[in-house]
């Protein structure tokens, strides 16, 4: 794979993502019984999260590339990384628009 594929090999949908860009979230996380929320302390907004999306936060409290976090949530989630690739490729491109997840240098 070369530095200017994705992860999946493709040109993802919204923005060019590599498997070893660096991301990072900075934002606090909540859960409560079956609810789970980003707040973002700077601008008050709060964002509701499913399961996958809050567990990919809580593992992007330390920086991480994009192949580590595919890893990581590849055997929390038992699924293949192909699988944990796409719902990447779906989900961060909007996680980073938001704020929710940053990319480092």
């Amino acid at each position: 794979m070369t530095s200017e594929q994705n992860v999946l090999g493709r040109q993802p949908k919204l923005m060019n993502l590599g498997a070893a860009e660096s991301l990072l979230s900075t934002k606090s996380l909540v859960s409560i019984g079956k609810s789970q929320v980003a707040l973002d302390t700077e601008t008050g907004s709060e964002y509701k999260l499913n399961e996958v999306s809050y567990d990919m936060l809580e593992q992007l409290s330390t920086e991480k590339t994009v192949e580590e976090l595919i890893n990581v949530m590849t055997q929390i989630y038992n699924v293949s990384k192909e699988t944990m690739s796409s719902d990447c490729e779906e989900w961060l491109p909007t996680a980073l628009e938001k704020g929710l997840v940053l990319k480092t240098e």
